[in-house]
């Protein structure tokens, strides 16, 4: 978020963000709807261990995982294909953007 969208709109509409935030970690914190991916020099044994370390006290609470409803972003024909392309300028940025659906 920026200034507007997480200080004036929900001032202008009376939320508080901090407590919506609050109340949204107390219900979908949950680590079965969680991803984590981990890369490092380290071996496969040291990096799981400290993945088990850091991560496994973060509770499951058994809720239905979440979606973003609406349309997809990519077809079933359109996964797993890897696409290449030459810059035209150098730039170290990529930007993506899809519509998600509104609740």
């Amino acid at each position: 978020g920026n200034l507007e969208t997480l200080q004036a709109i929900p001032k202008e509409k009376g939320i508080d963000v901090r407590k919506e935030l609050l109340s949204f970690h107390q219900v979908y914190y949950s680590s079965h709807i969680m991803k984590l991916a981990v890369l490092g020099k380290e071996s496969l044994d040291t990096l799981e261990t400290w993945v088990k370390e850091m991560f496994s006290n973060i509770p499951c609470k058994e809720i239905p995982s979440l979606s973003a409803g609406g349309e997809k972003p990519f077809t079933q024909e359109q996964k797993g294909h890897l696409v290449y392309l030459v810059p035209i300028k150098e730039v170290r940025r990529v930007k993506i953007i899809w519509p998600l659906g509104h609740s």
